[in-house]
């Protein structure tokens, strides 16, 4: 790393651990020779070669510290690229010729003077335009760019960035290929400037293995990008001795081999070639050791007791260790700032580096001369960063831990302060009746609007960065007719100059016509997981489990709200019908937390910090009731990479797993597109794969696109294909239909095919109509034919009745055919059920019965299942 304090290298101190070797230290770079000749015979074949390797195998010393000295003794000049992403700094391309001056003035070289304005091209093309050595000898520039996997991170995290770099690979893509840029083919008089012919130059690109997938976004701008290439691979068990044994004299015997087994690992299981070894590993794990020993005196060895009692806090303990001695803010700053949300290292400039809270020069340089950070100089200016990836998972899982704390922490001071709210508001109650009606007024009004609750129910609700914002406003009156509504909570207000609103709402409840929670709505988590449920079957809505029994409801399932809905309940997050929100005191958001009927948390979701220079970037992880990350069942994914559109509305989301990786979905797409129109409203939602493109998801479409009428309820929804053309459902049909009664509740859906005809779904019907209750619930459900007429579906019956008690307790469903006559459920066995509940509307009887509504037993043997 430039600019970084050299580690002190001798007979005590024989390993450098997780620095980088330089050309400087190529007399301790050991164990590679035969990759050095590989690439070197590479970079001779051809202009372009690529390295590449899974992190933590040395990929930078061995260019650095293995292949630079080789090839300036052929007179090649190595100059080595870190392109800075960032929008503050120069032209991508500049950034290269910038470093190719600072490289030749080091070694000398006599390099061409730099004309305004010129391309890649155009600088290496000029006639006479060529590079001396002091020798008076032509010399070959060899361009290495470093962490080359940048290129598809950190520079495509914005659209000004992607733009940025899409110029910048189509200029070096002319460069290595010796394609003029195209003006200058349309200009004859300056072509005569240039030298057209292939000039000395050789180019090396390096990057993790992980990201080679994303080079198809560039494969068509080279002739042979992946064909002149060398694949770093471990260390194997001869490489590994040759490290070690420069400080062979420090080992005790045995300690050499069980170092070896312990670095490599699982693959030490086996003998000989099998062994392999990540070198970053294996030179962290010998300082480390190397430190230890050093605190017995110079004169210790290191033994296998040693490693034995060290081994699994090794890496921990060198970073934990690193930052015992500093404030707080110093890990804050490390975790916060110089690693993504993703889990990758991101760089801060010195300057802003200092900014932060406890955050020193000494303690930076401090850091630095511990090897945990790095100082790398970019442009003329000073950044740091973490030394070397092999540490990131263990600063990741700290962050985690630390979020989820503080996050805790947030919303049991939360629940504090309105427990202590409520009380204030008690005494200032009992105190006002005192005071005289005005003052009653004033000190009532400047208090509601500054520290109350403001509550507001509406149809629907989206999140703009993370918080809740209603869709669809209703008053009271109206929310008591619909099957659901939202109650958002707000408390307190701000001031931006003149003008006063509601802060963000920290609470929102799902409430049915009684104005009670229900589990009756269709918001359900980024990554669903069916595990993370409250095993307690008395949260569960009244009437649930029977529904779930007679396959009743599983007629609006095709509509996205319906469909997710029916996924979410199957899936057992329905015992969710509330949600609180947690921010920090700058207002951005920490915590979501999912609760059940008794306020138990189900599942929650925790915010990272915002990418830096990123803010309209964001993560978050599921995690569950214990407020602690949980893999998922039917997907790799961990993460969820949230971009934000202008106004704060999420416009795309990616799935990560914990390597910050793509990661398949449950639905088996990568991520999700979302449009909205100008009331915030969702127009359109699309499956996208690893590389952001759209995609054919599990559902057999690649999204859907909805409309809406002037009452703002969605009245048609069409399933799209990658093209956004029209496309089939597996369901069988490509367009829903709807319609509402007065009150926007769902009354009719019918399905249609590409041409607008009307067509039956997999489950045997063209559509349903619907019929309410005062209370917004559903107590009627017929199945249509195409022909807009009852049908009986394919579980036999055409009409379902549901009757409810005046608790809204769903007590009764039956199933009659066209006519209204009762009819068995084919897949159940029974003519309907009914239901009783205690005081507290838990369900402690269900029953089924016949045609004439006696008790019968169903397919599963049992006519009353009585609970407890």
């Amino acid at each position: 790393m430039n600019g970084s304090p050299t580690q002190t290298t001798d007979s005590q101190h024989p390993w450098i651990g997780l620095a980088s070797f330089t050309e400087g230290d190529q007399e301790f770079f050991v164990g590679r020779g035969d990759e050095i000749e590989q690439l070197v015979r590479l970079v001779r074949r051809d202009t372009l070669t690529l390295l590449y390797g899974v992190s933590g195998l040395g990929k930078t010393s061995l260019v650095q510290a293995g292949l630079f000295r080789r090839l300036r003794n052929e007179n090649y000049l190595p100059v080595p690229i870190r392109l800075d992403f960032l929008e503050s700094a120069a032209p991508l391309a500049k950034q290269v010729l910038d470093a190719i001056a600072v490289a030749a003035a080091e070694a000398p070289v006599d390099a061409p003077q730099l004309q305004p304005g010129e391309t890649l091209w155009e600088y290496f093309h000029r006639l006479d335009n060529h590079f001396w050595s002091p020798r008076n000898e032509l010399v070959t520039p060899f361009l290495v760019f470093d962490q080359f996997e940048e290129f598809f991170t950190l520079g495509r995290e914005t659209a000004d960035r992607n733009r940025r770099g899409s110029d910048f690979i189509s200029e070096l893509a002319d460069l290595v290929e010796n394609r003029p840029p195209a003006a200058l083919r349309e200009d004859p008089a300056r072509a005569r400037e240039f030298n057209f012919k292939p000039t000395p130059l050789k180019v090396l690109l390096s990057m993790r293995e992980d990201y080679l997938g994303d080079l198809d976004y560039i494969r068509s701008k080279f002739r042979a990008l992946t064909q002149n290439r060398l694949r770093l691979r471990p260390m194997g068990e001869r490489q590994a001795r040759e490290v070690i044994e420069l400080g062979a004299s420090l080992l005790a015997n045995g300690a050499e081999d069980r170092i070896v087994k312990y670095v490599a690992g699982a693959s030490a299981n086996g003998e000989g070639p099998d062994i392999t070894v990540a070198p970053a590993l294996l030179s962290l794990v010998l300082r480390e050791l190397n430190e230890r020993r050093l605190r017995s005196g110079p004169d210790a060895k290191i033994t296998p007791d040693l490693l034995d009692l060290e081994q699994e806090k090794i890496l921990e303990d060198f970073y934990l260790r690193t930052l015992k001695d500093f404030p707080g803010g110093v890990q804050t700053f490390v975790e916060d700032k110089l690693l993504t949300a993703g889990g990758h290292r991101n760089s801060c400039a010195l300057d802003d580096a200092l900014t932060r809270p406890d955050v020193t020069q000494p303690i930076l340089n401090q850091l630095v001369d511990r090897r945990l950070l790095a100082y790398e100089d970019r442009h003329n200016t000073r950044r740091v960063e973490i030394t070397h990836d092999v540490l990131l998972p263990v600063i990741k899982a700290s962050r985690d831990i630390r979020l989820t704390s503080e996050a805790r922490a947030e919303a049991d001071r939360l629940r504090a302060s309105e427990a202590a709210q409520r009380r204030k508001q008690q005494i200032t109650t009992a105190v006002a009746c005192g005071l005289a009606l005005l003052l009653i007024a004033t000190v009532w009004g400047g208090n509601y609007a500054f520290f109350q609750e403001h509550k507001a129910y509406y149809r629907e609700f989206a999140k703009r960065r993370g918080f809740p914002v209603g869709i669809g406003p209703l008053s009271k009156s109206a929310a008591r007719n619909m099957p659901v509504s939202f109650l958002l909570v707000h408390k307190g207000m701000v001031r931006e100059g003149w003008k006063l609103h509601w802060k963000p709402a920290f609470r929102v409840q799902a409430l049915n016509g009684l104005l009670q929670l229900t589990t009756n709505h269709s918001v359900f988590p980024y990554l669903w997981k069916g595990e993370l449920e409250s095993q307690d079957a008395q949260d569960e809505t009244p009437g649930e489990k029977g529904e779930e029994k007679s396959g009743s409801k599983n007629a609006p399932d095709e509509t996205l709200g319906k469909t997710l809905a029916e996924k979410a309940r199957q899936l057992g997050l329905k015992t969710v019908c509330q949600w609180e929100f947690v921010s920090t005191t700058t207002g951005e958001i920490i915590y979501e937390r999912a609760l059940d009927r008794k306020g138990r948390m189900v599942y929650g979701l925790i915010y990272s910090p915002p990418e830096s220079g990123s803010p309209s970037i964001g993560l978050t992880r599921l995690v569950g009731p214990n407020g602690f990350p949980q893999l998922q069942r039917t997907s790799a994914a961990e993460y969820v990479e949230i971009h934000y559109n202008e106004a704060g509305l999420e416009e795309r989301i990616m799935y990560r797993d914990s390597k910050g990786l793509a990661a398949a979905g449950p639905d088996g797409a990568f991520g999700r597109s979302m449009q909205y129109d100008d009331r915030g409203r969702l127009t359109g939602v699309l499956s996208l794969d690893a590389n952001g493109r759209r995609m054919i998801d599990n559902s057999g479409n690649s999204g859907i696109k909805a409309t809406y009428d002037n009452n703002g309820w969605e009245v048609e929804e069409t399933a799209v294909g990658p093209d956004l053309k029209p496309m089939p459902l597996k369901d069988g049909y490509v367009t829903a239909k709807m319609q509402y009664d007065r009150y926007g509740r769902l009354e009719r859906m019918t399905f249609h095919g590409l041409k607008g005809e009307p067509v039956v779904s997999k489950n045997g019907y063209h559509g349903f109509e619907a019929k309410y209750d005062e209370h917004g619930n559903e107590t009627v459900e017929t199945y249509l034919g195409e022909d807009g007429k009852p049908m009986a579906a394919a579980d036999g019956y055409a009409t379902m009745r549901s009757a409810y008690d005046a608790r809204d307790n769903l007590i009764r469903v039956t199933f009659q055919d066209v006519n209204g006559e009762p009819v068995l459920s084919r897949k159940n066995g029974y003519y309907g059920w009914e239901a009783e509940y205690d005081e507290k509307g838990n369900k402690i009887i269900s029953t089924y019965i016949d045609k004439d509504g006696k008790p019968m037993p169903g397919a599963d043997g049992y006519a009353t299942l009585r609970m407890a």
